[in-house]
C-alpha cells in the first residue's frame, strides 16, 4: 500500500509542470503548485485508501430470538423513587428506572426480550430511546 502511495506521489509530481503559461504572462508560484500536488496527493491517497471499502458488502445483524421493539408512552413519571412507568398502546404497564429527561406523555421506543416465555407481563426492557412527545390528546387508559 504505502509503494502504491509512493509511486502515485511520483507520478503526480512529474505531471504537474514547475511553471505554466497562463495568460497575460504571469508565472505560477511554486508555493501553489507544491501545494496543488499535495491536494492531489492527499485526494488521490484516501480514493486509494477508502475505495477499497467501498464493494464491502452491509450484513444484516441477527437479531437473538426473543427480542423485539415497541412504542409505549410514559404515563408516570416518579422522581422520588427514579422509576419511569410506561404503557404500551395495547393497555401493558412496564417500568424501568432513571427518570432523567422523562416527562408524561413522551413516546419511548423499548427494545424488550420476552425471557423465554409467551407470557408479556415477564418481558425484560433491554433499551428505552425517546421517541417523540403527544400532547395529550391521546388518552390510552
Amino acid at each position: 500500500m504505502i509503494q502504491l502511495l509512493v509511486g502515485v506521489y511520483r507520478l503526480i509530481e512529474g505531471s504537474i509542470p514547475s511553471t505554466t503559461n497562463p495568460p497575460q504572462g504571469e508565472i505560477m508560484n511554486n508555493e501553489v503548485l507544491d501545494m496543488k500536488k499535495k491536494l492531489v496527493f492527499a485526494v488521490v491517497a484516501m480514493a486509494i485508501v477508502f475505495g477499497g471499502k467501498a464493494d464491502a458488502k452491509c450484513r444484516i445483524p441477527e437479531i437473538p430470538d426473543g427480542v423485539y421493539s415497541t412504542t409505549t408512552m410514559v404515563t408516570n413519571v416518579d422522581y422520588d423513587t427514579d422509576v419511569v412507568t410506561i404503557q404500551t398502546f395495547s393497555g401493558i404497564k412496564y417500568q424501568f428506572d432513571g427518570c432523567e429527561d422523562w416527562y408524561e406523555g413522551d413516546i419511548c421506543t423499548v427494545t424488550m426480550y420476552d425471557n423465554g416465555t409467551d407470557e408479556v407481563y415477564d418481558d425484560e426492557i433491554l433499551q428505552t430511546r425517546y421517541s417523540g412527545w403527544i400532547d395529550g390528546t391521546w388518552n390510552i387508559q
